[in-house]
């Protein structure tokens, strides 16, 4: 496990505050802990993975450690927010900025759909964008790309999808989602194939979510770490969100 070591600093961006921090194998990290809630951090660590798997390209991630006399020993006024024990800790992506509406224009179907997917499938309405602004949770880097060795002069793009901590929501809408997503607006339907390519990997993916969940923290998943209360994020409703793509496809996959 992955022990933090050093406190930099705080994200200029980001609802939930992330602390920037130093691992002890020399990574920057992005790290949410006590500040986050500890339902937010389940679904950091349960959607990360799904996401992944699913084929969108997520910053690596872990559950690391913040020992206790770090925190004593620190002299930062809201270093309680960041608080000892297990936190969620993604690298920093080096040379990402986050989109900007125009960025979209140059961006495939596929790329958003994979995200668009992603947000309906998890219930998740935190990923917003217009001319005016918003909150897309959305990275992109540029690298040169590379050709039987020598450099092209062309540029690479790479999507990166970000803070899945508000996946699972109560109160989520598709309504909602299609008015407001980063990517509703530009798709206005699946591009040709994509449900196709998408349906055979659901069932492998509803597989992974209890092994996901074995792999929680305690103190994440149950209030105090008593595992007689309910527990924060309930495997069970997940399990019945993720259902819905194969128990109501047509529900589901309908844009309008």
């Amino acid at each position: 496990m992955t022990t933090i070591t050093e406190v930099l600093g705080k994200a200029a961006q980001g609802r939930t505050e992330p602390f920037i921090c130093r691992g002890d194998d020399g990574q920057l990290y992005y790290v949410k802990g006590r500040n986050a809630g500890f339902r937010s951090l389940c679904c950091e660590w349960v959607v990360s993975h799904l996401a992944q798997q699913a084929g969108l390209v997520v910053p690596e991630f872990t559950i690391a450690e913040v020992p206790r006399a770090l925190i004593a020993a620190s002299d930062r006024e809201d270093i309680r927010q960041l608080g000892e024990g297990n936190v969620f800790a993604s690298t920093q992506v080096t040379g990402a900025r986050e989109i900007v509406w125009n960025d979209l224009a140059h961006l495939n179907a596929w790329e958003m759909a994979k995200v668009l997917f992603l947000d309906l499938w998890v219930q998740n309405e935190d990923r917003t964008l217009s001319v005016l602004g918003g909150n897309p949770n959305l990275l992109i880097t540029h690298e040169s790309e590379i050709r039987q060795g020598e450099a092209t002069g062309e540029m690479q793009r790479c999507l990166w999808t970000i803070d899945f901590n508000l996946a699972f929501d109560a109160l989520f809408t598709r309504r909602s989602v299609l008015e407001h997503h980063v990517f509703a607006g530009f798709l206005g339907g699946w591009p040709e194939g994509f449900r196709e390519h998408m349906m055979p990997r659901l069932p492998v993916l509803l597989e992974a979510v209890p092994r996901l969940f074995a792999q929680l923290p305690e103190e994440w998943l149950y209030p105090d770490g008593d595992d007689s209360l309910p527990v924060h994020l309930d495997q069970n409703d997940v399990l019945k969100t993720l259902q819905l793509p194969l128990e109501e496809p047509e529900a589901f996959w309908t844009l309008p």
